[in-house]
């Protein structure tokens, strides 16, 4: 297992680095301070993001808090547990692809997509929309400061793929990752 410096976390606003678990049912972004990690939140505000995206009619996708509340009346537009598919071809997530409401396909490079009112996503490109939501909720809990460097969590059993994922995923957003951790070793920290 490699070292990881936890100085790429520490809180000097020229070196500021956002450590994110983007979960399969809640994101969060977190900071080392003080010796220890922080969940970044709004004042008055939670840190968890849910997982979740609803397709609006207009085009637009809302992210988090409120597309888990427009699931109730809108679920045939509404998507959760992204994660489960991310560096994945639709043999890999027949049974996963049960749940999810829309129609699925591949890319040409294999891997899976979502349908949502007439436009395809790739995971990546959904996971970017949930790295960015909880980037602004981070950013706003620390008075306005910009981060673009990340380091993101990943599950011990992802494979090559899954974290080449990801990161792109990542890196959609605008985020420079510096390093990827697993869950268990982040939990530990």
């Amino acid at each position: 297992m490699g070292f990881i410096e936890l100085n790429v976390l520490n809180n000097a606003s020229s070196n500021v680095a956002l450590g994110i678990d983007l979960g399969t049912t809640n994101s969060l972004g977190a900071m080392w301070k003080d010796g220890r990690p922080i969940v970044l939140h709004p004042e008055g505000g939670s840190g968890y993001v849910p997982s979740a995206l609803h397709f609006g009619e207009q085009g637009g996708v809302i992210v988090g808090r409120a597309a888990r509340e427009l699931a109730l009346l809108d679920p045939a537009h509404t998507l959760f547990s992204i994660k489960r598919f991310m560096g994945r071809g639709l043999k890999d997530v027949e049974s996963d692809a049960r749940s999810v409401p829309c129609p699925l396909s591949e890319t040409q490079n294999g891997v899976v997509q979502f349908e949502m009112r007439g436009r395809k996503y790739t995971p990546q490109e959904l996971s970017a929309l949930l790295l960015m939501k909880v980037k602004d909720q981070a950013c706003k809990a620390l008075g306005g400061i910009e981060v673009t460097k990340v380091v993101i969590t990943v599950p011990a059993y992802f494979d090559d793929s899954q974290r080449h994922a990801t990161r792109d995923a990542a890196r959609i957003a605008g985020r420079d990752v510096l390093r990827s951790v697993n869950e268990p070793t982040a939990a530990s920290l």
